[in-house]
């Protein structure tokens, strides 16, 4: 009895009815063969489908009425070739149509987005509260004591004149 069939071998199981057949390159029936000589499984599945082979080769084969082979050819060659509907003709014309429709859109230049102009006028830059202590502190303290989520809110804090003013150009207001 062969012993078991190791997760090496597995590399070799599809190509063993190939190499039977000398459907394998020099190079490959070559590994092929010296692998079942130092293997005992790969070299028993080898002689059985060698087995195989001879059997089947070993059986009659039927042979086909000559009538019968005349006249399927006769009624194939009698056949009009298939017609293409006029269903596939207008799929493929609205394909294309499509196609050529968005190739005309993606190659058209776009105009560029037209952005109002704003007069921006030059604010002062905030005063000094006057309380030098308050002064003194980092605007990241400033922002915790009036509970503001940044430091960065006391920028708009600051220029919150500015920014309605922008607002209202923007909704035609101003």
């Amino acid at each position: 009895m062969a012993g078991p069939v190791t997760g090496a071998c597995s590399s070799y199981a599809e190509d063993w009815s190939a190499l039977l057949d000398g459907e394998l390159d020099a190079s490959r029936e070559a590994e092929m063969r010296a692998h079942a000589e130092s293997c005992a499984a790969c070299a028993a599945k080898l002689a059985s489908l060698a087995r195989v082979d001879v059997l089947l080769a070993g059986l009659p084969v039927p042979e086909t009425r000559a009538a019968l082979l005349d006249g399927l050819r006769a009624r194939i060659a009698s056949q009009p070739p298939p017609r293409r509907s006029r269903r596939t003709y207008a799929g493929w014309t609205a394909a294309a149509a499509a196609a050529a429709a968005l190739l005309l859109y993606l190659a058209l230049p776009r105009p560029a987005p037209v952005t109002p102009p704003v007069e921006v006028a030059d604010e002062p830059a905030p005063q000094p509260s006057g309380d030098p202590e308050f002064d003194a502190l980092p605007a990241d303290e400033i922002a915790v004591g009036l509970e503001l989520d940044t430091a960065q809110d006391l920028e708009v804090i600051a220029n919150l004149e500015l920014l309605e003013a922008f607002v209202a150009l923007e909704e035609g207001r101003g």
